[in-house]
């Protein structure tokens, strides 16, 4: 604070003068000159010879630039630049610790009590803060001249420059201050070195679980912040971590390797429900520390999902139904789990086979009630598209996934719980669930297999009674909201599981997110309604091993994927294998196993479908509908869309015009024009506020465009309010008339 009160002081001296001397007899103010404004040209003169070149050249030049005129010496030594504290400016601090008082008084009406070093350093250290370091100080005393809680940090962010702002004087005491705050003795030492003392002593301490209430204060803040997110990964890789009692650590610790040894004697321990009940508190509260998860240590809740996964209602399914909600209410969660626990430990097989194994034992049980009562499965799959658009009510849209699971679409709908309600229905596909065969169900009603997607849009735009806009989800913007039903195709989680196998898992959290974004935007389109919906689910292999694949002696013509197979003929030998009759291609029957096991065939394993567990075969049929339904917004609309349907000129005016409103709430709103030809986006207007009955008009040329549209949006909500599409006339050739 002391620099904005010394400016203000040099702005008066100056006034309207081109000249100031600042006169410094003790040479303790020069600090000073750093915190000038570049709009001061700054020259010295300390004794007679250099005061009369600096006047003879005061007196050649012309200057255009106020002038400070820096100088050790007394005024009332001065030679050659004396008549210049008569006639321009003049500042003299003769003592600086009265003049740091002195300034402190009349700024504030307090008075410092300090010592004359108290002050001075406490003038430095105030540069750049706020009158609130000073009132601290008159309240609390010399002890926080340096307020670590403040300057700690950004010395650790960068101890050589931090230090080197200070000055020598300054910089020796802070350092001593830094080294009573963590206990140990004060010896010179360059400052990164001091900077790594105070980071090991912190991490030592948290990993002896003792650290100071202040130095964690510290910690948190910087373990907190963006800012200084990588220096304090820097000290976090640099530091060796080793805990003397593992369990006894903070549960605010950022080292990874830590947790790691952790899980490492979780795993060990996952049968002993003692042992593990004595630890689940601190793995809880590690589960939902915030630093754990910047250091992107997820693992301990899914692990918890995983380890105390409770099983025990399974045997009391008695039917179809109740198997299919028991996944939707509670299992999916547990896939969702293992799906995390393998995109984060498939690597390393000695940590992640004791949790697959939980998993599938789990999964064993599930499957053994599912597929009990298999034989009152149906699908509810067939013209589902359809049906849906025949009920609607309201502008509707649809996203058709592939291979977006039931617990991917759970996690998209937690991740918009806030701004929409959800309505979470099962979609039973047909089998086997493939997306040739889904998608043809989904999108017709007709039993038959189309695999040309344009064809499969093309029958169901012959079925609907109304206009239907086909558009993938990636080209999705403001030109897509033309007709009353959109149908938004979304590939992109098949093709990364097909392609990739389980290397496909590092993306799926982009694939929810995608999704998420999606809806909202398309909600922004102005639609009320909008479904998610898929062909079929998957499931992941995980680690497999040759004795897990089946292996069958099946005979004649079939045709063999990894989760079913398709014969011509009944087979004889099919062991455990369920056999539908069903017609598919050329084939009349196809197997399926219970289990989540592939059958043996060429290629990789890990990301698959096909097959009939309820992973594969119970989809989602989620309807997202936004809760920002009840507040009241001022409508505009484009008045002269006729007009614009027939422009004669290269130019054309944009007409909006806003209702009146009979409440404050609603009496004006922020607006922008999105200007769209070929579906790209062209250009946009600025933002405008428009307020209650106003008119407002915009021009704009077509250039090289003949069609325009012209999309009117909430600028703060994206929200589309209108739409009209400008067209430019054809002029006839009049022959050279």
């Amino acid at each position: 604070m002391i620099d904005t009160w010394f400016i203000h002081d040099i702005k008066k001296e100056f006034n309207e003068k081109q000249i100031l001397v600042f006169i410094d007899p003790s040479g303790e103010a020069e600090f000073l000159l750093d915190v000038l404004p570049k709009e001061y040209i700054v020259l010295r003169a300390n004794g007679e010879l250099e005061e009369l070149e600096l006047r003879y050249k005061i007196n050649k030049e012309n200057l255009l630039q106020k002038l400070i005129i820096y100088t050790n010496t007394p005024k009332e030594n001065l030679k050659f630049i004396r008549e210049y504290c008569e006639t321009n400016g003049c500042l003299e601090i003769r003592q600086i610790e009265q003049y740091i008082k002195a300034t402190i008084h009349a700024n504030l009406g307090l008075n410092l009590q300090f010592s004359k070093d108290e002050l001075l350093t406490a003038a430095k250290i105030s540069i750049g803060r706020d009158r609130s370091y000073w009132m601290e100080l008159v309240h609390k005393g010399a002890s926080v001249i340096f307020d670590l809680d403040q300057m700690l940090i950004p010395f650790l962010n960068n101890p050589k420059e931090f230090m080197a702002a200070m000055g020598q004087e300054v910089s020796a005491m802070f350092a001593q201050k830094v080294s009573d705050f963590i206990w140990v003795d004060f010896v010179r030492q360059a400052p990164q070195t001091l900077a790594n003392q105070v980071a090991e002593t912190m991490f030592r301490q948290l990993l002896q679980n003792n650290i100071s209430p202040e130095l964690k204060k510290i910690y948190l803040q910087w373990a907190d912040s963006s800012g200084y997110a990588a220096s304090f990964n820097t000290y976090v890789e640099n530091f060796k971590a080793k805990a003397p009692d593992l369990w006894s650590v903070s549960v605010d610790h950022p080292f990874v390797s830590i947790d790691e040894q952790m899980l490492d004697e979780v795993i060990t321990h996952s049968g002993d429900k003692d042992w593990l009940k004595d630890k689940l508190s601190w793995i809880t509260q590690r589960s939902k520390n915030k630093i754990a998860k910047r250091q992107n240590i997820h693992f301990w809740s899914d692990l918890i999902q995983v380890l105390g996964f409770d099983s025990s209602g399974i045997n009391s399914l008695d039917n179809l139904e109740s198997v299919a909600a028991y996944y939707a209410n509670s299992f999916y969660k547990l896939d969702r789990a293992i799906r995390k626990l393998y995109t984060r430990f498939l690597n390393h097989p000695l940590k992640m086979r004791p949790i697959q194994e939980i998993y599938e034992e789990n999964n064993r049980l599930l499957l053994n009630q599912w597929f009990k009562h298999f034989n009152k499965y149906k699908t509810n799959q067939a013209g589902l598209l359809l049906k849906l658009m025949n009920e609607a009510t309201e502008n509707t849209a649809f996203i058709v996934g592939d291979a977006i699971t039931y617990e991917i679409a759970a996690s998209v709908s937690e991740k918009l719980n806030k701004d929409f309600n959800t309505s979470k229905e099962l979609l039973f596909t047909g089998y086997p669930s493939v997306t040739e065969f889904n998608m043809s169900l989904m999108y017709q009603n007709d039993g038959k297999i189309e695999p040309i997607h344009k064809k499969r849009e093309e029958q169901l735009q012959s079925q609907a009674e109304s206009s239907i806009q086909f558009v993938a989800l990636e080209d999705l913007s403001y030109s897509s909201s033309e007709a009353k039903f959109l149908v938004c195709s979304y590939k992109d989680m098949d093709s990364l599981g097909e392609k990739l196998q389980q290397k496909a898992l590092k993306f799926i959290d982009e694939v929810e997110d995608t999704l998420a974004q999606k809806i909202k935007q398309i909600q922004q389109l102005g639609y009320q309604t909008i479904y998610l919906v898929s062909d079929h689910g998957f499931v992941l292999t995980g680690l497999l091993s040759e004795s897990d694949k089946i292996e069958v002696s099946f005979t004649g013509n079939i045709q063999k994927s990894e989760r079913f197979i398709l014969s011509e003929n009944q087979q004889k030998d099919t062991g455990s294998l369920i056999e539908i009759k069903q017609d598919y291609n050329n084939f009349r029957y196809i197997y399926f196993a219970q289990s989540g096991r592939p059958f043996k065939t060429p290629g990789v394993y890990g990301f698959s479908h096909g097959g009939i567990t309820p992973q594969e075969l119970i989809a989602p049929l989620f309807c997202f509908k936004s809760k920002d339904t009840s507040i009241e917004k001022l409508a505009a609309i484009i008045t002269n869309k006729s007009e614009l349907a027939n422009v004669p000129g290269n130019s054309f005016l944009v007409n909006i015009l806003a209702q009146k409103s009979s409440s404050l709430l609603d009496s004006a709103r922020k607006c922008q024009l999105l200007l769209f030809a070929d579906k790209k986006q062209i250009t946009k207007s600025d933002l405008f506020n428009i307020q209650s009955g106003q008119q407002i008009q915009k021009e704009y040329d077509f250039d090289e465009h003949t069609s325009i549209d012209v999309i009117l949006i909430d600028a703060e909500t994206k929200e589309q309010m209108d739409k009209a599409t400008a067209i430019k006339k054809q002029l006839r050739n009049l022959g050279g008339l």
